[in-house]
Protein backbone atom coordinates (compact mmCIF):
# COMPACT_ATOMS: atom_id res chain seq x y z
CA UNK A 1 0.00 0.00 0.00
CA UNK A 2 2.74 2.18 0.99
CA UNK A 3 3.60 2.81 -3.31
CA UNK A 4 -0.22 3.51 -4.34
CA UNK A 5 -0.46 5.71 -1.14
CA UNK A 6 3.16 7.66 -2.85
CA UNK A 7 1.64 7.82 -6.13
CA UNK A 8 -1.83 9.53 -4.68
CA UNK A 9 0.00 12.11 -2.98
CA UNK A 10 2.45 13.03 -6.16
CA UNK A 11 0.15 12.51 -8.33
CA UNK A 12 2.04 10.24 -10.44
CA UNK A 13 -0.83 7.70 -10.14
CA UNK A 14 -2.29 7.95 -13.69
CA UNK A 15 1.51 6.04 -14.22
CA UNK A 16 0.53 3.06 -12.58
CA UNK A 17 -3.30 2.83 -13.23
CA UNK A 18 -2.70 -0.74 -14.98
CA UNK A 19 -2.25 -2.18 -11.25
CA UNK A 20 -6.30 -0.12 -9.88
CA UNK A 21 -9.37 -0.17 -11.42
CA UNK A 22 -10.25 1.97 -14.93
CA UNK A 23 -12.79 4.16 -12.88
CA UNK A 24 -10.33 5.41 -10.84
CA UNK A 25 -8.42 6.93 -13.58
CA UNK A 26 -11.65 8.50 -14.65
CA UNK A 27 -11.73 10.42 -11.10
CA UNK A 28 -8.92 13.06 -12.19
CA UNK A 29 -11.09 15.61 -9.29
CA UNK A 30 -11.00 13.32 -7.30
CA UNK A 31 -7.45 12.64 -7.34
CA UNK A 32 -6.48 15.98 -7.59
CA UNK A 33 -8.17 16.72 -4.31
CA UNK A 34 -6.17 14.12 -2.98
CA UNK A 35 -3.06 15.55 -4.14
CA UNK A 36 -3.60 18.99 -2.77
CA UNK A 37 -4.97 16.81 0.49
CA UNK A 38 -2.15 15.04 1.17
CA UNK A 39 0.80 16.61 -0.31
CA UNK A 40 1.42 19.05 2.60
CA UNK A 41 1.78 16.24 5.01
CA UNK A 42 5.50 14.88 3.29
CA UNK A 43 6.84 11.94 2.68
CA UNK A 44 5.31 8.72 3.96
CA UNK A 45 6.76 7.38 7.10
CA UNK A 46 4.83 4.43 7.10
CA UNK A 47 1.58 2.12 6.98
CA UNK A 48 0.77 -0.33 8.84
CA UNK A 49 -2.28 -2.74 8.31
CA UNK A 50 -4.97 -2.13 11.18
CA UNK A 51 -7.38 -5.02 9.97
CA UNK A 52 -8.71 -7.11 7.46
CA UNK A 53 -11.79 -9.35 6.52
CA UNK A 54 -14.32 -10.60 3.87
CA UNK A 55 -16.85 -8.97 2.78
CA UNK A 56 -19.16 -9.42 -0.08
CA UNK A 57 -16.66 -11.59 -2.03
CA UNK A 58 -14.45 -8.53 -1.88
CA UNK A 59 -11.01 -8.28 0.77
CA UNK A 60 -11.71 -5.17 3.28
CA UNK A 61 -7.93 -3.71 4.46
CA UNK A 62 -7.30 -0.54 6.66
CA UNK A 63 -4.54 1.13 7.14
CA UNK A 64 -3.12 3.78 9.27
CA UNK A 65 -0.24 5.86 6.97
CA UNK A 66 1.94 8.39 9.23
CA UNK A 67 3.61 11.22 7.18
CA UNK A 68 6.99 13.43 7.78
CA UNK A 69 5.02 16.78 8.34
CA UNK A 70 1.62 15.74 9.67
CA UNK A 71 -1.73 13.56 11.01
CA UNK A 72 -2.01 9.76 10.31
CA UNK A 73 -4.76 8.77 8.21
CA UNK A 74 -6.51 6.02 7.50
CA UNK A 75 -6.53 4.02 4.07
CA UNK A 76 -9.53 1.59 3.56
CA UNK A 77 -9.98 -0.62 0.20
CA UNK A 78 -11.55 -3.13 -1.09
CA UNK A 79 -10.13 -5.62 -3.46
CA UNK A 80 -12.03 -7.75 -5.84
CA UNK A 81 -10.93 -11.74 -5.87
CA UNK A 82 -8.65 -10.96 -8.71
CA UNK A 83 -6.81 -8.59 -7.49
CA UNK A 84 -8.12 -5.26 -8.73
CA UNK A 85 -8.58 -2.60 -5.75
CA UNK A 86 -12.45 -1.49 -6.08
CA UNK A 87 -13.00 1.06 -3.37
CA UNK A 88 -9.80 3.60 -2.23
CA UNK A 89 -10.62 6.08 0.25
CA UNK A 90 -8.79 8.09 2.86
CA UNK A 91 -9.96 9.77 5.73
CA UNK A 92 -8.50 11.21 9.02
CA UNK A 93 -7.87 9.35 11.65
CA UNK A 94 -9.91 10.63 15.08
Amino acid sequence: MLPIVSFVQLSRLRRRMEELDETVARHQTSLDDHTKSLGPLGPVQTVSQTSSSLRGGMTFRAFDVAFSKGPKVRLTTYTTTDGRLEQFLIAPVE
